[in-house]
C-alpha cells in the first residue's frame, strides 16, 4: 500500500509509526525498521515486506525523526532502531541496541564505558539486574566467547577478598588500580561507613 491514509481513525501511516515507536519505548524497547514494517503488515497497511515497502517505511522513519523532537534513531553498523526520548534516554536505548547485537558486545561495551567514564570496574552481578536481565550462566558464556574472540582482549576480571568478580577494560584501567577499586566497591565501603 502506498497511500498514507489508513482506516484507523483517519491517522496516517507515519502517525501510526510514531505511536508504535512511543508505545514500544514506554515498554522499554527499541524498534527496528523491519519490526515496524511487520507491524504495519499485521495491520494490513502493507501487503508484504518487499524492498519497495521497506524503502517507503525507511523514508517515513527518516521524516519522522527529522520532524518530531522526541523520535530518535540509534544505529550500530547496519542495524538501525528507533525510540522516543519521552520514555527512554539515549544511553538506555544504546544498551537495548547492544543487547540486540549480542551479549558479548553488550557486556564489553558497558564495561568499557564504565571504565572510561566512571573510572571503575563493574561487578559481574550487575548484568543480572535490569536492564540487562542476564543469568549468571549467560554472563559466563559471553565472557568465554569474548576470551575466544578477537577484539575483546581488553576485557579483564579481578576478584575481591569477598569472592566478588569485577570486570574492567585494560584500555581505561590498569590491573592494580582496578583491583583496588573492586576491593573498595565490594568490601571497603561497607567496612568504613
Amino acid at each position: 500500500m502506498t497511500e498514507t491514509e489508513t482506516r484507523e481513525a483517519g491517522k496516517t501511516v507515519p502517525d501510526l509509526i510514531a505511536e508504535l515507536i512511543r508505545a514500544s519505548s514506554r515498554d522499554g524497547w527499541i524498534l527496528a525498521a523491519d519490526e515496524i514494517l511487520n507491524c504495519l503488515i499485521d495491520r494490513q497497511l502493507f501487503t508484504s515486506n518487499s524492498e519497495e515497502n521497506s524503502a517507503a517505511v525507511g523514508e517515513m522513519l527518516r521524516e519522522l525523526v527529522e520532524g518530531h523532537w522526541d523520535l530518535e534513531e540509534i544505529a550500530a553498523g547496519e542495524m538501525r532502531c528507533y525510540y522516543s526520548s519521552l520514555f527512554m534516554t539515549r544511553s538506555y536505548a544504546g544498551i537495548m541496541l547492544q543487547k540486540r547485537i549480542g551479549r558479548p558486545q553488550l557486556i564489553a561495551e558497558v564495561i568499557r564505558k564504565s571504565a572510561e567514564v566512571n573510572q571503575r570496574p563493574m561487578a559481574l552481578e550487575s548484568f543480572t539486574g535490569h536492564p540487562f536481565d542476564l543469568t549468571h550462566r549467560e554472563i559466563m558464556d559471553a565472557l568465554e566467547a569474548m576470551a575466544a574472540t578477537e577484539g575483546y582482549g581488553d576485557i579483564a576480571r579481578t576478584a575481591t577478598s569477598a569472592s566478588g568478580i569485577y570486570l574492567y577494560s585494560t584500555r581505561h584501567l590498569e590491573a592494580d588500580h582496578a583491583a583496588v577499586l573492586a576491593e573498595w566497591l565490594d568490601v571497603g565501603q561497607f567496612d568504613n561507613p
